[in-house]
Formats: C-alpha cells, structure tokens, sequence
C-alpha cells in the first residue's frame, strides 16, 4: 500500500557536495591558466622589443651564402667555416 504524497512540507535542502566545490575550483583555476597561456603564447615578441626600431628597417635575418655542393649536398654558411656539423640519423 503506498502513501499518498505529503502536502505543506518542504523536502530536505540539500547540501552541496564538497567534491563539487573542488571540481568548481579546478575548472576554474584550469580556464585561468588557458587563459593565461594562450596570452603569452600569441604575444607578438616584435610589440614588446624595449629598443625602437628605426623607421623602415626590417629586422636583421642571420643569412649566408647557401646552395648544393658538386656532390649533392646542401649547405649554408661559408666552406672557410672553422666547425663541421655532421649529423648522423637512423629510422629504427
């Protein structure tokens, strides 16, 4: 036999769960450190230089003669260099 339902009492109020606040908290600090990331990640290095560019001029790009050997190799900077990089690889 069931009961009928009870009129003019209010249930229980529940009381948050603890863990609820925490993980509240955590997605919080977590949008935080996106956010956060995301600005120092798109900042532009350029905008925050402390010395004024001259007007007109392009930044200075470290270049050297470059091209291929007669033997089929790739090079960049000069044959008289004093250091050899040799690198050395394998797939497995």
């Amino acid at each position: 036999m069931s009961h009928p339902p009870q009129r003019g009492r209010a249930a229980p109020a529940k009381k948050p769960s603890p863990m609820r606040l925490f993980y509240i908290l955590l997605a919080v600090v977590a949008v935080i450190g996106v956010a956060l990331v995301g600005v120092f990640a798109l900042q532009n290095p350029a905008a925050t230089s402390t010395q004024p560019a001259a007007p007109g001029a392009t930044p200075a790009v470290p270049t050297g003669p470059t091209g291929r050997t007669p033997d089929g190799f790739y090079y960049k900077g000069s044959a008289d260099a004093k250091i050899v990089v040799t690198e050395y690889s394998d797939y497995q």
